[in-house]
């Protein structure tokens, strides 16, 4: 079983901003099936993202829980799980507690999803449901995200990846690495899978450990880099 998780907050600085919305769904990976699902408002005095997620305070003040409550509801759900699975799992890592039992996946960047690379693009949750040929719930609610995500992984089941055997390949262990190429080859840097960085400005790329003899074939340098994961 792995945990599906996303969250809402009033920011992108976690020191600054608050989660106000918290989902979760419970997938069973063997059987590629959704077990069940969640979600919870975290009350906010002041939520500077209403134009983008619609949550009004007023409805916080009426229905929602604690930090603490979602965090503890959160903690139960992933004490028989295999791992956490977010999309773009480094942003959301950041809101939650640091001490859950269980290893992170990134569906963004650790999964090997069965649609073609360059139909998913540059890994947005609506770019990678498109590419499986899957409509997005609009607007920007955590439990919409979960969803999607639980259909990709159900599309990906139908297209002969079942999502044990991509949880599987997700956790193995894996380094990372940087492109060396010069500024006109970054098209075909991007095209093997790299991702620019921006903080960093550098073009890099996490890789399994048994898959790195696949990158002598690239047509520019690289460099393994000691990160052990991603940083901010």
């Amino acid at each position: 079983m792995i945990v599906i998780v996303d969250t809402e907050t009033t920011g992108l600085d976690h020191s600054q901003g608050h989660m106000i919305e918290l989902a979760m769904a419970r997938y069973d990976d063997e059987e590629s099936c959704l077990i069940d699902c969640d979600s919870c408002l975290i009350g906010v005095s002041n939520n500077k993202t209403i134009h983008i997620n619609g949550i009004r305070e007023a409805t916080m003040r009426k229905w929602s829980t604690t930090f603490d409550q979602s965090a503890s509801s959160l903690k139960m759900a992933v004490g028989s799980a295999r791992c956490l699975v977010a999309h773009n799992a480094s942003f959301d890592k950041k809101w939650l507690p640091s001490n859950l039992p269980v290893p992170w996946v990134c569906s963004m960047r650790d999964i090997e999803w069965p649609a073609p690379r360059e139909l998913i693009g540059s890994g947005s949750l609506e770019k990678l449901a498109l590419a499986h040929g899957l409509g997005v719930l609009p607007g920007h609610r955590a439990i919409h995200d979960v969803l999607t995500l639980v259909r990709v992984f159900d599309r990906a089941a139908q297209m002969g990846a079942p999502a044990k055997m991509l949880i599987d390949r997700a956790l193995r262990p894996a380094s990372f690495w940087r492109s060396r190429a010069a500024f006109v080859d970054n098209a075909a840097v991007k095209a093997a899978g790299f991702t620019w960085h921006t903080g960093l400005k550098i073009w890099w790329r996490k890789v399994a450990d048994v898959d790195v003899g696949q990158l002598d074939d690239l047509s520019f340098p690289i460099e393994r880099l000691t990160w052990t994961e991603l940083p901010d």
